[in-house]
C-alpha cells in the first residue's frame, strides 16, 4: 500500500514555520519541482531532515529520544517505566504507544519533540522580549512633509 504524499502546507505546520519559509528551504535543498505549497513531496524524510525535523526513523529510535529529553539510558527507561511502557534493554525502536507518551512527556518539559528545540509555553514572555528591541536609523534621518491636496 502505497502512502499518501504530504504537501508544503501539512509539512509547514506540523514544523511552526511559515509556508513561504519551508518552500525556501526546499528551493535551497534542491526541491526546484516544489513552486506551490499544495504540491506534494516525493522525498519526505530529505525534506523533514532540511527543515531539521525528526524522521519516522528517528521518533522509533531509542537513542533520539533520550538526546531530546537529555537522559541516560537508566533514567530513560525508569521513564518508559513511569509512562506504563514496557520495553525490554535490548530493543532500541519504541512501540508506538510509547512514542505518544514520549511526546507528551517532551511538550510538557517545553520540548517540540519533532524539531527537538525548546518552546516557549507562555506567548507574553515571547512578546515582553520585543520590549528590548531598539530601532536604529541607517543613513540621514529626514523630517518629513505631508502633501496637501493642491500638491
Amino acid at each position: 500500500m502505497t502512502r499518501k504524499r504530504k504537501t508544503i502546507e501539512k509539512l509547514a505546520k506540523k514544523a511552526h514555520l511559515d509556508i513561504d519559509k519551508v518552500l525556501i528551504e526546499l528551493w535551497d535543498c534542491g526541491y526546484k519541482e516544489v513552486l506551490d505549497p499544495k504540491d506534494r513531496l516525493r522525498d519526505i524524510n530529505r525534506a523533514r531532515r532540511a527543515l531539521g525535523l525528526a524522521t519516522r526513523r528517528e521518533l522509533k529510535s531509542v537513542s533520539y529520544w533520550m538526546s531530546i529529553l537529555d537522559l541516560y539510558e537508566a533514567e530513560f527507561r525508569s521513564l518508559l517505566q513511569k509512562l506504563s511502557v514496557p520495553i525490554s534493554k535490548t530493543v532500541q525502536t519504541l512501540p508506538r504507544k510509547a512514542i505518544s507518551r514520549l511526546k507528551s512527556e517532551a511538550r510538557k518539559h517545553g520540548i517540540d519533540p519533532i524539531t527537538g528545540k525548546a518552546v516557549s509555553s507562555n506567548i507574553r514572555s515571547e512578546a515582553s522580549g520585543a520590549s528590548d528591541f531598539k530601532w536604529q536609523t541607517i543613513g540621514h534621518d529626514q523630517e518629513l512633509r505631508r502633501l496637501i491636496e493642491d500638491e
